[in-house]
């Protein structure tokens, strides 16, 4: 509901859904993951194995530096 709340505020087109990127730990992310244009699911804990339905997963430790890096690159999500 929270997916589709913060899309309904900041959607002018019909294709805005495609732009969005949209990080989760959980399988409670599921449901956005698979609205979202760029879904990546965050593996917060090793000890932990959701059943994410997400396109990317990236480790914790791993975060700052995917997000320093779209930074970087304008907020361009390329996959590496």
């Amino acid at each position: 509901m929270a997916y589709d709340a913060v899309i309904s505020k900041i959607s002018v087109a019909d294709n805005a859904t495609l732009k969005v990127m949209y990080l989760g730990d959980s399988e409670n992310d599921n449901h956005a993951f698979r609205k979202a244009g760029v879904s990546i699911g965050v593996n917060s804990d090793k000890r932990l194995n959701p059943n994410l339905d997400c396109k990317y997963i990236v480790k914790f430790d791993k975060l700052a530096g995917l997000l320093e890096k779209l930074h970087n690159d304008d907020f361009v999500f390329h996959s590496i």
